[in-house]
């Protein structure tokens, strides 16, 4: 496990654990001065951890609420989306060519998630019509 605080502003202390590296060096080579374990984290990541709140704030389910449970489902729904979204885009490339991809995705994924209780409920008899 490495902390360190990174030069860029705002400044917040950044906590690296991992099971591939065994020392804390620093890579003196690279500017800024950052751990050795962070380079890998970096590649993997496309951009590290701002790419991904990026992507989870652009198209938010959040709302505000005071009801912790809420706000955890939220999250974890934000990102469940964010990375569904990152997967569909890897394997299916030649339908992610148009200018709003992420929006069509997630309407299409939305339409997919309540499509069968819309089904379901159409046969119901005891449903008001």
């Amino acid at each position: 496990m490495v902390s360190y605080r990174p030069d860029r502003k705002p400044a917040k202390c950044v906590v690296l654990l991992s099971t591939e590296h065994e020392s804390e060096a620093i890579n003196v080579m690279a500017r800024p001065h950052l751990p050795d374990m962070s380079a890998p984290y970096e590649k993997t990541k496309g951009g590290g951890v701002d790419v991904s709140d990026k992507l989870m704030a652009e198209y938010s389910c959040h709302r505000g609420t005071k009801r912790w449970p809420v706000n955890v489902f939220c999250h974890l729904l934000n990102v469940a989306v964010a990375n569904s979204g990152t997967l569909h885009r890897i394997l299916n490339p030649q339908q992610h060519r148009g200018r709003n991809w992420r929006g069509d995705f997630i309407m299409d994924l939305g339409y997919e998630l309540v499509w069968p209780q819309i089904f379901r409920r159409s046969g119901d008899q005891m449903l008001p019509r």
